[in-house]
């Protein structure tokens, strides 16, 4: 759209979080995706120690962070955006599927 777009905004709004210490332990500290997409370098260890300061910044700033207790529910979240992204459920007045006219 032509629209400056948020580096650190755009890393948690497009990503979640879900599950707790044993999904941690399960997936190598990948449920952590926000923290990881926002520092992917530091060790994933430490993501369940930041991870409540990077949410109560992104409060402050009304960014959205997705956080999902359970797996299965960060599933349907992925299932519903799809959808709405595949009926056009997010189309702009800027951004318009091609109508296949010259």
């Amino acid at each position: 759209t032509g629209k400056p777009v948020c580096w650190f905004k755009s890393q948690v709004e497009t990503s979640s979080t879900y599950g707790g210490w044993l999904s941690g332990a399960l997936t190598g500290g990948l449920n952590f995706q926000v923290e990881h997409h926002l520092f992917p370098r530091m060790s994933s260890a430490y993501y369940p120690y930041i991870a409540p300061k990077v949410r109560e910044i992104c409060k402050k700033h009304g960014v959205r962070y997705a956080y999902y207790p359970w797996i299965w529910q960060n599933f349907i979240s992925t299932f519903k955006y799809m959808h709405s992204v595949g009926v056009g459920a997010n189309w702009t007045d800027e951004l318009q599927p091609l109508s296949g006219k010259n």
